[in-house]
């Protein structure tokens, strides 16, 4: 069975490298505005814990 899978898996690869889109600029935006959130309220979550415990 797993060696059925690989050939299928070799050429769905391929075809996402042959179909590559780039992102929009709003996709971009959007992961980078998503990024800092996420540090932004790491850090602050880390410094309310370390005040509160």
């Amino acid at each position: 069975m797993p060696q059925e899978r690989e050939p299928q898996l070799a050429r769905e690869l391929q075809r996402m490298e042959q179909e590559y889109e780039p992102l929009l600029p709003v996709e971009r935006r959007l992961i980078r505005w998503s990024v800092l959130l996420g540090i932004v309220l790491l850090a602050l979550f880390v410094l309310l814990s370390e005040l509160f415990l």
